[in-house]
């Protein structure tokens, strides 16, 4: 809470009528991400405390944050659809994944990863993951993982690189989607490797929450770089370290029966 600025000389000074006039006051928020009755889109509400006025923080910033963190994490269209409550878990593996991810939301642990076959559902259930933190007024942020590294790429001997590998490493949750998958399709360069590492190693020291969804397994993945891989297994605390074995049968794309 923070004092507001009050006659206290004038012997008419009366906390509750300045109170009620600061409440009645329009404030500049954006009203269209959220509009607020409570404090009139001030972000703050007059309240009367050992006598003086005092103002606190509206409830409604928490809204104003989650929605703006929604808006910026890249995944506003899909975390509607793609939701723990829409994913299928018919057969076994899907039912295992489903329930290390609703698992994972109630852990400690900073990591996530599912990797494997293509169209398993890999991204719906890391989306809902995802989503679970946004709603819960998480700043996340999502990327795809041959968009961000073209720019790295791009910028590797500029301190805007440095700069976005530090603002990786800081975000709060990170949801990572196909985890060094390349432009070209082949074997990630010496670069994507390092960039893999800078990303990873900046969030292993960080020890902050980090989804990943890759095409590669991890036993995959520790055969072309096992530093990044065994951070990623130390950080999933191995428990939520997910392969879907390649089978053209789990694939939804094809239009197979999941």
């Amino acid at each position: 809470m923070r004092s507001l600025k009050t006659n206290n000389g004038d012997v008419d000074y009366n906390p509750e009528r300045d109170a009620e006039a600061f409440n009645n006051s329009e404030g500049d928020l954006d009203a269209n991400l959220y509009d607020c009755k409570k404090c009139n889109n001030k972000g703050y509400v007059g309240i009367v405390k050992n006598g003086r006025m005092v103002s606190k923080e509206c409830e409604c910033m928490i809204v104003r944050r989650q929605r703006r963190y929604i808006k910026k994490s890249g995944l506003a269209s899909t975390i509607k659809n793609m939701t723990m409550q829409t994913f299928e878990a018919k057969r076994t593996w899907q039912k295992e994944m489903k329930g290390k991810a609703k698992e994972y939301l109630d852990s400690d642990a900073p990591a996530f990863f599912v990797g494997g076959q293509v169209g398993a559902g890999k991204t719906h259930i890391c989306t809902a993951i995802a989503g679970k933190y946004l709603k819960a007024g998480n700043q996340t942020l999502y990327i795809k993982w041959r968009q961000e590294t073209a720019w790295l790429r791009m910028n590797m001997n500029d301190q805007a690189y440095v700069n976005r590998i530090q603002e990786l490493g800081k975000v709060p949750v990170l949801y990572i989607d196909d985890f060094l998958k390349t432009q070209s399709g082949k074997t990630p360069t010496e670069s994507d490797i390092k960039i893999a590492f800078e990303v990873i190693n900046e969030r292993y020291q960080k020890n902050v929450r980090t989804i990943i969804s890759s095409e590669l397994t991890i036993s995959n993945m520790m055969e072309m770089e096992e530093s990044v891989a065994s951070r990623i297994i130390e950080m999933a605390q191995n428990k939520y370290v997910i392969d879907i074995s390649k089978d053209t049968n789990k694939n939804y794309r094809l239009g197979v029966k999941k």
